[in-house]
């Protein structure tokens, strides 16, 4: 075994002790290795917090420059950690000398930065320690130990004197770690482990009250208990019960905070600020929302506080801040009068909760956000604003009327979301029926004149179209208007002039203004004013036809009239076209020799039998099977009834054959 130490001794150097201390104090102090710093995570009071770490000889400017104990992340503290031996002519009092001359050049606020500076090893200890490294680096590469450290022994010495080195390694390890932990200031010292006489662990630059050790601490343990009393000397007014009660060590998830935003919105919409809350959260209620001021758990229910709309409201007037209040001065707020030192997650939860308490709206980039955002969706620069309320009256009116009118349900509670969304779904359902209403008037007025219709009058289907248009028109107007633009829609609803008129008449002529609209467009007009020479049935389909279109859609459906009259009037033509054609006079068939009998005493002289011969017309009937179908002919009669017999074959022939092409004659004969 002394063997493979002696030609393993090479490793023995200022490079390799200095990395094998740093591997072994971040394995014991839970340091991870990042991109330009190793960092140091961990939990104080509920929340999942980083530390920035960085080794090396405090007292050399050389290898720790002052850029390199300076924090490099906002808000964050550096702990710089000496190693418990040096290799040149500096020690302990070196290091705080240097931690004090920074202190001196810094004014003002000084940077978040301590120094923990361990005492040195014993000399015995430091040569227990060179040892484990150059037993350390044997061992770490399996091939080179075989080839390099064990090449000049047999396999069965090899593999004993590894097992030697592998034991001897973990003894070393004790010791040192052991010797660590005196050094740093974490357990007596003893003389045969380290120097003694410094004791003088801990030197921040700023001035941080109660910054001590705790004995019996590991060096895991003792790093965090430092870290915490940073975190208290930055953020004084963390909450108080912290956020993990039961000492866990858990962080709150930022998962955690959307279940609390849910009851604390649901207590926000509730009249009396209070709501029941399930089982299974009232425990993470208590955990999050009673140390955050968002309310109180009771044993069923939560109630709401008001300390968070209080607290900014305050705020705003002591700033003289109207308006908009952004997420960023909410954010910082939280941290007034002392630094509360909240995650940005809880810190957003604040501020949506305090939305919701105190009936504001998210806006971004001067628009109102609708659906408000989830706390994860909520951006640096999105802020709140008031939302003016319409009067309750006008509130209750308006949902009334948007059900009835636009058959769809409204939000019922009378608050600045509710307003911003209920705006919103009546400007959209306006401008959806809009352009169908205009069309509706626009074709109604068209055929007035053929409809009977009034254009004067103030009742019937065309006034109830003219206000519907105006109804809807009314409801666009303040679109785009921002918070005042939200309150007028809801008013404009609800302050609309009926008249006589009920709204579920109006609500009948909006949602049918399309499907009357094309009727009307598209009615066969050409065929209804045939009607007028049909006679007294004719004038009773034309009559029955303008009452319907007289009276509102409600009361009489003008799209089923129209088609319904087009059909009985081409009906009326085909029994008035029946009527007219006479009845043709049958013709006696002239008699034939095979029609006379031969057996009576009169049959002498015989006459001859002749077979008739077919004339063209029916021989060809008979060959096509149509029997004696007329090819060609003609008749007279008036043009009047001319021009309806025409209306309604054709009218038919275009229903069954559309694209048949057709030859019409026609000729005046007196």
């Amino acid at each position: 075994m002394d063997s493979v130490i002696a030609n393993a001794q090479v490793n023995d150097n200022p490079g390799n002790r200095v990395a094998l201390a740093r591997r072994l104090l971040s394995e014991e102090l839970g340091v991870e290795h990042g991109q330009l710093s190793d960092q140091l995570h961990f939990t104080w009071r509920g929340t999942a917090r980083t530390a920035e770490i960085v080794f090396g000889n405090v007292a050399d400017e050389d290898e720790l420059p002052d850029h390199d104990l300076m924090p490099q992340e906002e808000g964050r503290w550096r702990i710089a950690i000496d190693l418990p031996f040096d290799e040149g002519e500096w020690g302990p009092v070196e290091d705080v000398n240097r931690v004090q001359r920074l202190r001196e050049r810094q004014q003002g606020e000084r940077s978040r930065t301590v120094a923990w500076l361990p005492a040195h090893l014993s000399a015995q200890r430091f040569q227990d320690f060179r040892r484990l490294v150059v037993i350390d680096k044997a061992l770490a590469d399996e091939h080179r130990f075989d080839t390099q450290y064990a090449g000049h022994l047999n396999a069965d010495n090899r593999s004993r004197a590894k097992g030697l080195l592998e034991t001897q390694r973990e003894a070393l390890l004790k010791q040192v770690k052991g010797a660590f932990k005196q050094a740093y200031g974490l357990a007596q010292k003893q003389a045969a482990d380290v120097v003694p006489d410094f004791d003088d662990h801990l030197v921040a630059l700023p001035d941080v009250d109660g910054l001590t050790l705790s004995f019996g601490q590991s060096l895991r343990d003792g790093i965090r208990h430092v870290a915490g009393k940073l975190l208290v000397h930055q953020y004084p007014a963390h909450p108080d019960p912290d956020l993990d009660p039961d000492a866990t060590g858990t962080a709150v998830r930022s998962a955690d905070t959307k279940k609390v935003f849910t009851h604390v919105r649901a207590a926000a919409e509730a009249r009396d600020g209070r709501v029941e809350v399930p089982a299974a959260d009232r425990r993470l209620m208590q955990r999050i929302a009673g140390p955050l001021r968002l309310g109180q758990q009771k044993e069923a229910y939560f109630e709401l506080s008001w300390y968070w709309p209080d607290h900014f409201r305050q705020l705003a007037r002591s700033q003289g801040v109207t308006g908009y209040l952004s997420l960023i001065t909410l954010t910082d707020w939280t941290d007034r009068p002392d630094p509360r030192g909240l995650p940005d997650f809880l810190a957003r939860l604040v501020v949506a909760a305090f939305a919701e308490t105190d009936d504001r709206v998210w806006v971004r980039g001067g628009t109102v956000l609708d659906p408000a955002p989830e706390l994860s969706a909520i951006k640096d620069h999105d802020a709140l604003r008031s939302q003016p309320l319409p009067a309750e009256s006008d509130w209750d009116t308006a949902r009334q009327r948007f059900e009835t009118v636009f058959g769809a349900k409204p939000p019922a509670l009378r608050r600045g979301r509710m307003v911003n969304q209920f705006a919103r779904q009546i400007i959209e359902a306006a401008r959806t029926h809009r352009d169908h209403a205009a069309d509706l008037v626009h074709q109604l007025e068209a055929h007035a004149s053929f409809l009977g219709l009034d254009q004067t009058a103030g009742t019937g289907r065309l006034a109830l179209a003219r206000r519907s248009l105006q109804l809807l028109d009314a409801l666009t107007a303040e679109a785009g208007k921002g918070a005042a633009g939200a309150k007028k829609t809801v008013e404009a609803l609800a302050s609309f002039d009926l008249g006589e008129t009920s709204a579920d008449r109006y609500g009948t002529s909006v949602k049918k203004a399309r499907a009357v609209a094309e009727a009307v467009a598209s009615a066969p007009w050409s065929t209804l004013e045939l009607a007028a020479g049909l006679g007294p049935e004719g004038e009773a389909l034309l009559d029955s036809l303008r009452h319907v279109a007289r009276d509102d859609q409600r009361t009489a459906d003008l799209r089923d009239t129209l088609a319904r009259t087009q059909r009985e009037v081409v009906a009326l033509i085909k029994r008035s076209q029946a009527a007219a054609t006479p009845t043709p006079v049958p013709v006696a068939p002239q008699p034939t020799a095979g029609d006379l009998s031969l057996d009576t005493s009169t049959s002498d002289p015989r006459i001859s039998y002749t077979q008739p011969q077919e004339t063209p017309s029916a021989a060809s009937g008979s060959g096509s099977g149509s029997g004696t179908a007329r090819k060609s002919g003609g008749r007279r009669t008036t043009v009047v009834r001319a021009a309806a017999d025409l209306q309604a074959e054709l009218s038919e022939l275009a229903a069954r054959h559309p694209n048949a092409t057709i030859e019409i004659t026609w000729q005046v004969v007196e």
